[in-house]
């Protein structure tokens, strides 16, 4: 399920420590096209930009399991080796994102990994079913491509997300 942007609160600071031209998608202004923002599996959020090159993703495998119909927050200081927050820039970058019907195959050219920062995870189970909605903040978050640049996530907010659905 995809939500538009309206739907969550997007404050992010990007900057690179080196080759960061204004071709690149992961200029000064990139969280401005982070258009669409969803989630689905147990857990899995994205946000992904209309031209469909900037995908940000976070997964936390068996939070809704382990909330055990409860609501319930969790926290983590990144990196974590619960959980893996990423930022890919390619075409057809969500292709595959919560999807079993892959039409074009991403193609990703550039991947950055968090190396610092917090995670904060609300899931909200909804009755006997599998779904859940959730909130996911991002704060201070450092990520690090492999040749060593950079790109800062100062806020990212996912607010109220249909999560725990499975792709297909």
């Amino acid at each position: 399920m995809r939500v538009p942007r309206s739907f969550a609160t997007l404050v992010l600071a990007a900057g690179m420590a080196a080759g960061c031209g204004s071709s690149d998608p992961l200029g000064p202004d990139f969280e401005t096209r982070l258009s669409v923002l969803g989630g689905c599996g147990d857990v899995w959020f994205y946000a992904v930009d209309a031209a469909d090159e900037v995908l940000v993703t976070f997964s936390a495998p068996g939070l809704i399991e382990a909330a055990e119909g409860e609501t319930t927050t969790s926290t983590f200081d990144l990196p974590d080796d619960g959980v893996e927050l990423i930022v890919e820039v390619g075409s057809y970058i969500s292709d595959a994102v919560c999807d079993d019907v892959i039409e074009n195959g991403p193609r990703v050219d550039r991947t950055w990994r968090a190396v610092a920062g917090e995670a904060v995870v609300t899931i909200r189970p909804q009755g006997e079913s599998w779904g859940a909605r959730g909130d996911l903040r991002l704060t201070d978050v450092v990520l690090r491509d492999d040749d060593g640049h950079t790109v800062v996530i100062e806020r990212l907010d996912w607010a109220d997300i249909f999560v725990g659905w499975l792709p297909g």
